[in-house]
């Protein structure tokens, strides 16, 4: 059973990975903008780029992956997310 669990994990990281290589195939200037409003409780639509500034770090002493996420609102007027 422990197997089988460990298996199925294993096809569902894999399955995820591939997923986000053909995303990052077809990438396109949206490709990476989120709508965030509902994790800060907003009504209106809140786009999110997602883009990093450079590659990731990954140390093995640490165990980390460290990312460095250069996230910006698409938005130019910020005003019509300020209650």
């Amino acid at each position: 059973m422990i197997d089988y669990g460990l298996k199925f994990a294993s096809g569902v990281v894999a399955g995820l990975v591939d997923v986000f290589n053909v995303d990052l195939k077809n990438e396109g200037p949206n490709t990476f903008v989120f709508d965030v409003s509902s994790l800060i409780g907003m009504g209106v639509p809140m786009p999110f780029n997602l883009t990093m500034s450079k590659a990731p770090e990954f140390s093995n002493e640490k165990g980390e992956i460290l990312l460095h996420i250069d996230g910006d609102f698409t938005s130019k007027d910020m005003s019509q997310y300020v209650p």
